[in-house]
């Protein structure tokens, strides 16, 4: 639901101020596969 949540505002911040925000979600893994963790990225140009 969070993740839904802040798409949505992802998508009025690129509509109402002509942006290219973005959010990226990133699964990270060590060497052998096993998961060690997310990584969000949530870029808003200034």
């Amino acid at each position: 639901m969070g993740m839904s949540i802040t798409q949505d505002r992802i998508s009025m911040i690129n509509k109402l101020y002509n942006a290219n925000a973005s959010v990226e979600v990133i699964d990270l893994t060590d060497d052998n596969g096993k998961g060690m963790g997310t990584r969000v990225v949530l870029q808003i140009p200034l």
